[in-house]
């Protein structure tokens, strides 16, 4: 799926960082220091989990694993919100999850952390 495209500024260091990841998710229609663009970012990212719900012919659960602004793009689209209004994980140091439902790809279960494990 791959995380935004950044390269234009390449990395940043914090705090300045999280200063352009808030614009990013703020002006989701416009490139933010020639980042991509976040609603672009979240058409790919939406194509593709419902290329991979669509295409693996297997059968039960399938894992995705990404960083967390790939998973806010994706909430976000789930939650039927703007970008840079769905809920975000209250772990924001990573190992949180969502689950999806596969065949409808709605959003089933909310942000969790991963030591609290799976709702009933």
């Amino acid at each position: 799926m791959g995380e935004n495209d950044r390269s234009s500024t390449g990395y940043i260091a914090p705090p300045e960082f999280w200063e352009v990841v808030r614009a990013f998710f703020g002006r989701p229609h416009e490139s933010v220091r020639g980042w991509e663009r976040a609603i672009d970012a979240q058409t790919r990212i939406v194509g593709a989990v419902d290329g991979i719900a669509r295409e693996d012919e297997t059968s039960g659960d399938i894992v995705i694993v990404s960083h967390g602004g790939v998973g806010c793009l994706l909430a976000a689209h789930l939650q039927g919100v703007e970008i840079g209004r769905e809920s975000r994980p209250s772990h924001p140091g990573g190992g949180c999850f969502i689950v999806i439902e596969r065949e409808t790809l709605t959003l089933r279960q909310d942000w969790r952390a991963i030591e609290d494990g799976f709702a009933p």
